[in-house]
């Protein structure tokens, strides 16, 4: 929230359980994996929280220099992808709290991430108005996604909803079906990535 607190809340009751506080500024995303909670802020410092010790701050990862817009997080909760303003994707070891690669090549703001369960693939999208899919631990393994013919409105996230699939909603337009190896909206440009087995 821009109070610059976390609410973990219960579905089930319907109420807050815990109020996370750490960051210094507006927090701009959250994402949760089975062993971690992990989240960004206006503040430029990524956040990592323990699930498993009633949500304690295991530490902070910094590296971008403008605002950081959006995380993601394997489901097993070993990496996490963050994205911002500075134009670049940073992956994350949260085991280390240390940046292991960084992603360039979007044009414009980037304002959403989203990495694939198995922590091998990450989707951004951007002001610029591409999806770009990157091969984590291989950075020539990626592919950039143009619009279709007629939309042009900036794509504003995307959200990660299987393990071999990735999904981007358009912010303004339509949501675009899966940029991984099934017919998608947007055209594929650059290399090509090996769909997962």
């Amino acid at each position: 929230s821009q109070d610059e607190t976390i609410r973990v809340w219960s579905l089930e009751e319907a109420m807050c359980h815990v109020t996370l506080e750490g960051h210094t500024a507006a927090i701009r995303g959250v994402a949760l994996s089975d062993n971690a909670l992990v989240s960004c802020g206006k503040d430029l410092t990524i956040k990592v929280w323990d699930v498993h010790d009633d949500f304690k701050l295991k530490g902070s990862m910094i590296g971008h220099t403008d605002d950081v817009r959006g995380v993601g997080v394997s489901l097993d909760g070993s990496t996490a992808v963050s994205c911002s303003f500075d134009r670049t994707i940073r992956v994350w070891d949260l085991d280390q709290l240390k940046e292991t690669e960084r992603f360039e090549g979007h044009q414009d703001k980037i304002f959403g991430v989203a990495m694939s369960h198995n922590g091998r693939r990450a989707i951004s999208c951007s002001w610029d108005k591409t999806l770009r899919i990157w091969g984590v631990g291989d950075a020539e393994k990626r592919r950039v996604l143009q619009p279709p013919s007629g939309v042009s409105a900036e794509v504003f996230g995307v959200d990660a909803l299987a393990p071999d699939s990735l999904l981007s909603v358009n912010g303004i337009v339509a949501a675009v079906k899966s940029a991984l190896g099934r017919k998608s909206d947007y055209q594929r440009q650059e290399d090509e990535i090996e769909e997962e087995e």
